[in-house]
């Protein structure tokens, strides 16, 4: 064959020979890997995902605040409702409403400084955060106004929550329901 002819192309049964197709679950993975990676470096709501948040805070509730734009839940701890009332004594009492002002009394002592490591179902960052060298996570379990979370990787602060039991500070000194069990019957939360 002269060297300006062509090569014929090769052929099986008589159709030219295509390539290989690539499964298309490979080609799914690819671009579920792309979004993954892009995602990630996404904001997540009106704030960017920040590790760091720091300032004067506000309290939510028992166990959530606000520190400039970021809503931030305490890691590790679960407070009565603002709704949510306890018994003591005879009488009932707005435990969820004294939760709520113990963790303010705390934020207005000055600055907090939150370690935030990952977002909850309602989007807020999941911090454990300080005042000084003060865990205030911590202080609301080891006061009673607060319990341990008692799930997954937050089990935190049991040690706390067992003294403050033994002392009958806060919550426990009357009878309440858990805080996971209020929501449940009050249709709060998902």
């Amino acid at each position: 064959m002269a060297r300006w002819q062509r090569w014929p192309s090769p052929r099986r049964n008589g159709s030219p020979l295509r390539a290989p197709r690539r499964p298309v679950w490979a080609l799914l993975g690819v671009i579920g890997v792309a979004i993954a990676s892009w995602l990630a470096n996404k904001p997540f709501g009106p704030a960017r995902f920040a590790n760091e948040v720091s300032g004067r805070a506000t309290a939510i509730d028992g166990d959530s605040l606000r520190i400039g734009g970021h809503e931030i839940r305490l890691r590790g701890i679960d407070a009565p409702e603002g709704r949510q009332d306890c018994q003591r004594n005879g009488g009932t009492w707005p435990c969820g409403r004294e939760a709520a002002a113990a963790l303010q009394r705390i934020a207005r002592q000055g600055d907090i400084s939150c370690r935030i490591d990952r977002r909850d179902q309602h989007n807020r960052g999941l911090a454990v955060c300080r005042i000084g060298d003060r865990d205030i996570n911590a202080a609301l379990v080891s006061e009673g106004w607060a319990m341990a979370y008692d799930r997954g990787a937050d089990v935190l602060y049991t040690r706390e929550e067992q003294e403050a039991r033994r002392a009958r500070r806060g919550l426990w000194q009357g009878e309440f329901t858990h805080p996971r069990e209020w929501r449940r019957q009050n249709g709060i939360g998902g």
